[in-house]
């Protein structure tokens, strides 16, 4: 992990401030809501319908391109689920970019699964407890898909602003998972959550999210 030394000195990749760098096992960043994974962080018991989440092999390139907006550039991923599993030559890749002015905050994420292939080699980014994955013979019209692989493309934009007890975030996104023409599937999702703090140790907070898949028809 490419970022500061010990004594607090820098030491970035290159010599450039604007460039840090990961090596390992490290989390997908896409939207807002994967910050909410560990437990602490997450003011609900539960995730939102389109909670994306994941770890992969690979490299995270990330840092600040001013004060206020900062990027995660995920570069060569192996894109599929499993340690060390590596069984194809397309990579998966993702971008995300945040901004923090005052008390609005951003983001703006892209994440390409890159092609892999059934059973095992499946795209390594979750939504909610599921993988995307070809569509199986119960409910898929025109039966089971046949195809050797898939290819699927994610986008979210998020935005909350902060006022002095709480807070409201929305999101909202778009993917598209490449499946045969015939089990191709397109999702859109949206999530609203406020958050009032209605005393010290006491907050008030709601969540209401939904997704929407339509087949290529």
């Amino acid at each position: 992990d490419f970022v500061t030394s010990a004594n607090g000195s820098y030491n970035h990749l290159f010599g450039w401030k604007q460039l840090n760098m990961r090596l390992g096992r490290v989390p997908i960043a896409f939207g807002d809501e994967y910050k909410q994974y560990d437990a602490p962080d997450n003011p609900l018991v539960s995730h939102s319908v389109p909670f994306f989440w994941g770890f992969d092999e690979g490299a995270q390139l990330y840092g600040n391109l001013s004060p206020d907006i900062s990027y995660t550039l995920h570069a060569f991923l192996d894109g599929e689920i499993g340690n060390g599993s590596d069984e194809f030559a397309s990579k998966a890749w993702g971008l995300r970019v945040e901004g923090n002015h005052g008390k609005a905050h951003w983001s703006a994420s892209y994440f390409d699964s890159g092609r892999t292939g059934r059973a095992t080699q499946l795209p390594s980014l979750y939504f909610g407890r599921e993988l995307a994955a070809p569509i199986g013979a119960n409910g898929a019209r025109g039966g089971a898909s046949t195809s050797a692989t898939i290819l699927s493309e994610w986008w979210e934009g998020d935005f909350r602003y902060t006022f002095d007890k709480g807070y409201i975030a929305l999101a909202r996104g778009y993917g598209n998972l490449h499946d045969d023409n015939v089990h191709d599937r397109t999702f859109e999702w949206f999530k609203v959550e406020p958050l009032y703090k209605i005393a010290r140790r006491w907050d008030l907070v709601g969540r209401y999210s939904g997704m929407n898949v339509e087949d290529a028809a």
